[in-house]
């Protein structure tokens, strides 16, 4: 036998509102998760490119531009 066709509409409205707010409650967790995987990401990222050292243009225009040494 179906149970809400017995159960009494207070205990519907009840179980009806528990619901929304594990529904409610599921959506804000999985937004605070998404916020600190993409903080995570981000820092991550920060530490690989503060890690790897990259030779800005400018500094590749000094080099190139050095006189050479002669041969002897």
């Amino acid at each position: 036998m179906d149970r809400s066709v017995v159960m009494p509409s207070k205990t519907l409205n009840t179980l009806s509102i528990h619901r929304s707010i594990e529904r409610i409650d599921f959506r804000r967790r999985a937004t605070e998760l998404a916020e600190n995987l993409s903080l995570l990401i981000n820092l991550f990222m920060a530490g690989i490119a503060t890690s790897i050292p990259v030779q800005t243009p400018l500094e590749t225009i000094r080099v190139s531009t050095q006189p050479e040494e002669p041969l002897a």
